[in-house]
C-alpha cells in the first residue's frame, strides 16, 4: 500500500521545527512493516501544478495530512479537493489541531478521516482498514472500533469515535533524522542561523569553534494549563525520558554537528525533578540551549542560575498580559507578581528574552493596556532587552475564545460561517490585523490602536532606557504633515516652510513605522489621535473608503454606548460559557462537542 504524508503550509514562510508529528507517525508506520513517503509541501512550497504533478505520479493509496494548526484549513481544503476530483481511490486522512472542525473537513474538503489524537497507532489501524476495505465497502462498524477518529457514516451522519489512550512516553520514538534528510531539506531545519541569544552569550565564541549548526527540539508534550486562547490537542504534560531527549541531542552533535539547541516546548520546566535531572545531563553535553514556553510560577532565581550553569542563554515565558484582570479571563494560573519576578530574575542573572504578550481579549480596555504597557516598560528598564512580541487573542476552533465568539457574541454559528471563517484565518499569524475579529467591546480601530500603542512605548523605552536616538523634529512635523494629506502634499509643506522632507522617508505611504512615533515626545503625547487616522488611513487603503467609513461609525457608537454601560465582573471564559451553554441539539453537535470543548 503506498502511503504518503504531507506536511501543508501554516502560514505565510516554514518554521525552522521539524515537522516531529509527522516524523512520529511515519516511523511507527515503518515499524508496522509499511513504507511511507514524505512530501514537506510546508518547506518546499511548491506551485500547485508541482504538488498535483508528484501526487499523480505516485498515486498513493492513502494520503495523511499533518495539519498542525487551524491557519492550514485553506491549503488543507484545496488539496483535499484535488485528490477527490484527481484520485478518487485515494484515502484522505488529516491529522493535527486543524481536526477541531473535524465535520467541517468532512463536509467541505471531503476528508475520508481525521485523527483527533495522537496519529502513531490510530495511523497504523486506518491503514490496516484500508487496506480490506476498498471505496465502496465501507464497514461503519469496524470504523468505530478504531479509537481517535471521526468519519462520515453510511447514513451521512457524523461519528466521533472518542479519544484513545496517550502513548507513553517510553514508547514515543526517539526521532530519525535520516527520513528528513531522505525527503526534505535538512538544512532548512539544522542550518547556521545562530539565535541572537547564543551570539549574545560570553561563551558562544568557544561553542562556534566545534559546532556549526542550530536545531529545535523537545523535552516535553503537551501543557499543564488550561489558557482559554490556546488550543489543547494533548491532554495533560508527558515528559519525555531524559535519556531519550540526551540521545537526541548527541545524534545531532554527532550527525550534524549541532552545538545550538531550542527547546520548544510548550510547558518546559513545570516538572522541577525531571527537568532538573535534564538540565544536569545536558551540563555534561557542552551546547548551549535556550528554552520556551516556560510557566513564570515554575521558576525561581536558582533554578534559572542552574539552567544558565548548564548552557541556557535565553528563557522565554508567556507572560502575555500585566493586568491580573486579563490574566484571570485567560485562565493562565499565574499571577502580576509571579511575572515581576520572574523579570527580576533575567535581569539579576542576565539572560536573554523576549516578551510575548496577547492583546484583545473580551474584557481588555485601555486600563488594561496601559497595564500591560507598566509591565513592558519594566520589562525594558530591568533588563535592557528591547525586544517585546504582541498578538491578537486570535480565535481557533477548539478554544473557549472561539466557543464565547460562537455562543456569546452569535458569530460562527452555522457550519458555513464557521468554514467561511477558517478561510478567513488562514495563512495567518496572530499579530496579522488581517481577517481579525474583535472579540473586546471596543472598535476595531481601537485595537489595532492598542497594538501601535504598546510598540509605541517599546520605542519610547529604548529611547529613555537604552540611550538610543530619538526621532528629529524634521521628521515628526513629514509624519504629521503626511498623515493628514498626501506625501507629496506633505512633501511641498515642508519645502514651504524651509525644511526638507527626512531622507529616510521613500515612499507616501510609509514615511514612518507606526512604532516610531514613541521617538517623539511630542508625536507619543498625540498617539490616541494619531492612531486613530493612521488606523483609518490603513483601511482604506486596504479594504476601501467605505469600509473605512463604516469603522468610523462603528468606533463613535461603541464609544458612546460605553458611556451609558455598566461595568461587568470579569470572569474566566469558561466560566462565562458555562452559563450559556446549552445541550447539542443534533447527533452532530453531540459529537463536535468534545472537539469543540479541547483537551
Amino acid at each position: 500500500m503506498k502511503i504518503m504524508i504531507l506536511t501543508v503550509p501554516l502560514r505565510d514562510a516554514p518554521g525552522s521545527t521539524p515537522p516531529y508529528g509527522a516524523l512520529s507517525v511515519m516511523q511507527s508506520l515503518i515499524k508496522a512493516g509499511y513504507d511511507p513517503e514524505l512530501l514537506d509541501i510546508n518547506v518546499y512550497r511548491q506551485p500547485d501544478e508541482e504538488v498535483q504533478g508528484i501526487l499523480l505520479e505516485r498515486r498513493p493509496d492513502v494520503v495523511g495530512i499533518s495539519a498542525v494548526v487551524s491557519t492550514a484549513y485553506s491549503y488543507t481544503k484545496k488539496l483535499c479537493l484535488f485528490l477527490r476530483e484527481a484520485l478518487p481511490e485515494t484515502r484522505i486522512v488529516v491529522g493535527g489541531n486543524l481536526c477541531a472542525s473535524a465535520e467541517i473537513l468532512h463536509r467541505f474538503a471531503q476528508v475520508d478521516a481525521c485523527v483527533l489524537s495522537e496519529g502513531e497507532r490510530t495511523m497504523i489501524y486506518l491503514v490496516e482498514y484500508y487496506e480490506s476495505h476498498a471505496r465502496g465497502s465501507e464497514d461503519d462498524e469496524a470504523l468505530q472500533a478504531i479509537k481517535g477518529i471521526s468519519f462520515i457514516d453510511g447514513s451521512d451522519r457524523f461519528q466521533n469515535t472518542g479519544y484513545p489512550d496517550q502513548i507513553p512516553p517510553s514508547q514515543l520514538a526517539i526521532p530519525d533524522f535520516g527520513i528528513v534528510e531522505k525527503f526534505s531539506d535538512i538544512d532548512h531545519y539544522i542550518s547556521p542561523t545562530i539565535s541572537m541569544s547564543f551570539s549574545g552569550d560570553e561563551r558562544f565564541a568557544r561553542n562556534k569553534e566545534k559546532y556549526a549548526n542550530e536545531a529545535v527540539l523537545y523535552a516535553s508534550k503537551g501543557c499543564v494549563n488550561h489558557c482559554s486562547f490556546c488550543h489543547r490537542w494533548d491532554k495533560g504534560l508527558r515528559m519525555l525520558p531524559v535519556d531519550h531527549v540526551i540521545e537526541t541531542v548527541r545524534r545531532l552533535k554527532k550527525d550534524y554537528n549541532v552545538g545550538f539547541f531550542q527547546f520548544a516546548d510548550e510547558c518546559f520546566g513545570t516538572h522541577r525533578r525531571k527537568t532538573a535531572e535534564l538540565v544536569a545531563m545536558i551540563k555534561d553535553e557542552d551546547i548551549l540551549f535556550e528554552v520556551g514556553g516556560v510557566r513564570v510560577n515554575t521558576i525561581d532565581r536558582d533554578i534559572l542560575a542552574s539552567w544558565k550553569d548548564a548552557g541556557c542563554t535565553a528563557v522565554y515565558f508567556g507572560m502575555e498580559s500585566g493586568s491580573a484582570d486579563i490574566l484571570r479571563q485567560m485562565e493562565k494560573n499565574t499571577t502580576i507578581e509571579e511575572n515581576y519576578r520572574a523579570i527580576d530574575c533575567l535581569a539579576e542573572l542576565g539572560i536573554f528574552s523576549v516578551m510575548q504578550i496577547v492583546i484583545g481579549m473580551p474584557s481588555e480596555n485601555h486600563r488594561t493596556i496601559k497595564e500591560t504597557g507598566d509591565m513592558i516598560e519594566y520589562f525594558i528598564k530591568n533588563t535592557g532587552i528591547p525586544y517585546v512580541s504582541i498578538n491578537f487573542a486570535q480565535a481557533l476552533p477548539g478554544t473557549p475564545l472561539y466557543e464565547y465568539d460562537r455562543l456569546v457574541k452569535n458569530l460562527n454559528v452555522t457550519m458555513p460561517e464557521e468554514e467561511h471563517y477558517l478561510e478567513l484565518v488562514s495563512n495567518k499569524n496572530a499579530a496579522d490585523p488581517k481577517g481579525l475579529v474583535n472579540h473586546t467591546g471596543y472598535s476595531y480601530i481601537t485595537l489595532r490602536g492598542w497594538m501601535y500603542s504598546l510598540y509605541q512605548r517599546v520605542e519610547r523605552c529604548k529611547c529613555e532606557y537604552l540611550s538610543e536616538p530619538r526621532l528629529k523634529p524634521g521628521a515628526a512635523l513629514f509624519y504629521v504633515l503626511w498623515l493628514h494629506s498626501h506625501g507629496s502634499i506633505a512633501r511641498l509643506a515642508m519645502r514651504a516652510i524651509g525644511l526638507v522632507a527626512p531622507s529616510f522617508v521613500k515612499d507616501a505611504t510609509a514615511p514612518l513605522r507606526e512604532s516610531d512615533i514613541g521617538r517623539s515626545a511630542t508625536l507619543y503625547r498625540w498617539r490616541t489621535y494619531l492612531n486613530f487616522i493612521n488606523v483609518v488611513r490603513i483601511i482604506a487603503r486596504e479594504e476601501g473608503p467605505g469600509k473605512a467609513v463604516r469603522r468610523i461609525g462603528e468606533h463613535f457608537f461603541l464609544s458612546v454606548a460605553r458611556l451609558f454601560r455598566r461595568n461587568k465582573p470579569i470572569e474566566e471564559l469558561r466560566t462565562v460559557l458555562k452559563k450559556c451553554a446549552a445541550e447539542p441539539e443534533s447527533h452532530s453537535e453531540t459529537n463536535m462537542q468534545p472537539l469543540r470543548n479541547g483537551r
